[in-house]
């Protein structure tokens, strides 16, 4: 990233990139990027766990995750991405829990 090697958002919303084209150790890379330079973001803590998910580090996801949800109040993406790491970790009961009553603005309800 040579254009603003600062620029927190530029990290997290590159690291989506990156795990979309197949690159799961470099979305963390730059997730991890991201929250060094802004820790207080709930959506960048919260993409961290996202990106420790998806390389398999299930009990470092949890740490961010919740840490995410503590940091966002009522940020409900990070509370998805607990309830997953929670059922990969076959944790069902705390992963249900999580979701029963979940609603993430813009991606609807059923």
């Amino acid at each position: 990233m040579s254009l603003a090697p600062g620029y927190a958002e530029a990290h997290n919303w590159m690291s989506v990139g990156l795990y979309v084209t197949g690159d799961a150790a470099g979305a963390l890379a730059s997730a991890s990027r991201a929250v060094a330079l802004n820790p207080l973001s709930a959506e960048s803590v919260s993409n961290l766990g996202c990106c420790y998910l998806f390389n398999r580090r299930l009990e470092q996801a949890l740490k961010e995750t919740r840490r995410a949800r503590e940091l966002g109040g009522d940020y409900a993406t990070a509370a998805f991405y607990e309830a997953i790491t929670l059922y990969e970790l076959e944790r069902y009961p705390e992963a249900e829990a999580l979701l029963e009553d979940l609603v993430i603005p813009g991606w609807g309800s059923a």
